[in-house]
């Protein structure tokens, strides 16, 4: 598939939704845009007509595989449910929406350093863009000077690239340590992710869910993909160091989830398994690379939800966003800690140790408040009808139980990593 024929969906879509919401005034449909660009990378991939006329042009065709599309459209679903329930989107939203997009796409198609990197670059920094000018706080820009940072180091690192030789020496080990910045830097992970923690809670959904559902999956998925092309000198640091700062993210905000609650709450239980992920991906083995795929996936499925003030979204529906985050089999979230603990077994015995205690503190956050939210939801909540974020939400958790319930169907597209 033709990658600048996505890149135009984004961008098109979003124009035109952008038009027609001036056009009407009608704000609150800008979800259409997201939803209408992974509408149309399904229609380009699956119509023969479509798809032959999409991979036409061999010299612009850096080519889009099954799992790249799979986070493609992940991203356009989260991202259109988070501006479904929020009050309305801005234009600013449905053009970060569009640009995030396309350069996430360009990011997960391309097959050099030097236009992956310049992806990345483009797609966290307009997410950092966005999260300064939306709500200016301490935490955004932290968010900007840490995304700045993963950017420059990776830059740095495709800068070496050509000059570390036969990939033995210390040349090769500073690439690889850059490339390891890099990571840590846009994964958020400790010692670098503190700006997350808070900034998570106090953007607007639609600028968080930007970062969960975009960059980090974009940047795991090319960064797992990025490891057949890296020297030997540079693997040492380039899996090392995710496996330990990951493990230590994960420890450190399992123990923080236990300690707060509502959207705080929900925001450690994604940190941590961002460090799962991160984890799963520096074991080098394939289970913890598909796993934390869909770890993430399940992460950015009930994003939308969880990340909404208390008291707007019906509490039965944030119940049940709760138990798909718990690792409770069929839960998507299940899937993916199952296959990262299986990587971890195949690593090291500690860190199959470390990986089981964050799997039962994360069980507990998830679980442990329902039985009070339960009791306190029959008497004192008030009644809930029908709307657009109680639709928006009850999407967002079709969509995370029934790939729970069929995860043979992710394996189709993760397959290809």
């Amino acid at each position: 598939m033709n990658t600048y024929t996505l890149m135009a969906l984004c961008i098109g879509s979003g124009a035109v939704v952008y038009g027609w919401c001036l056009l009407f005034s009608r704000p609150r449909f800008g979800f259409v845009a997201p939803w209408a660009a992974a509408a149309g990378t399904l229609l380009v991939h699956h119509a023969p007509a479509l798809g032959a006329f999409a991979d036409a042009g061999a010299p612009l065709s850096m080519g889009i595989d099954p799992a790249a599309q799979f986070v493609i459209i992940l991203a356009c679903f989260s991202i259109g449910c988070a501006m479904l329930l929020s009050p309305g989107a801005s234009p600013g939203d449905i053009w970060a929406a569009a640009a995030v997009g396309a350069a996430a796409t360009a990011a997960l198609a391309a097959r050099q350093p030097v236009p992956w990197a310049v992806s990345i670059a483009f797609c966290s920094g307009a997410v950092g863009l966005r999260w300064i000018s939306g709500r200016p706080s301490r935490a955004a820009l932290g968010a900007g000077r840490m995304l700045g940072v993963g950017t420059t180091c990776l830059l740095l690192s495709v800068a070496l690239y050509p000059a570390s030789g036969p990939g033995i020496g210390p040349l090769a080990s500073l690439e690889g340590g850059l490339l390891a910045a890099a990571t840590v830097s846009l994964l958020a992970l400790a010692p670098l992710g503190a700006w997350a923690a808070v900034g998570c809670v106090q953007e607007s959904p639609v600028n968080a869910v930007l970062w969960i559902a975009a960059v980090v999956p974009v940047t795991l998925l090319t960064v797992v993909r990025l490891q057949f092309h890296m020297k030997i000198g540079t693997l040492v640091p380039y899996f090392d160091v995710p496996l330990v700062l990951g493990l230590g993210t994960a420890l450190f905000q399992g123990v923080g989830a236990l300690r707060v609650s509502g959207n705080r709450r929900y925001v450690r239980v994604l940190l941590a398994d961002i460090g799962l992920a991160a984890a799963g991906f520096g074991t080098s083995h394939w289970q913890g690379a598909v796993g934390g795929v869909i770890l993430l996936a399940a992460q950015a499925t009930v994003a939308p939800i969880l990340l909404q003030v208390p008291g707007t979204i019906p509490a039965r529906l944030v119940q049940l966003a709760e138990v798909s985050l718990s690792g409770i089999p069929p839960s998507l979230s299940f899937w993916g800690r199952f296959l990262i603990l299986q990587s971890l077994a195949l690593a090291n015995v500690g860190a199959l140790d470390a990986g089981i205690a964050v799997v039962a503190m994360l069980l507990l956050a998830t679980l442990t408040p329902l039985v009070p939210i339960r009791s306190a939801s029959a008497s004192s909540q008030p009644g809930h009808r029908l709307s657009w974020r109680t639709s928006g939400a009850v999407l967002a958790l079709i969509g995370a139980y029934s790939w729970g319930l069929l995860p043979q169907l992710l394996l189709v597209p993760l397959g290809h990593i």
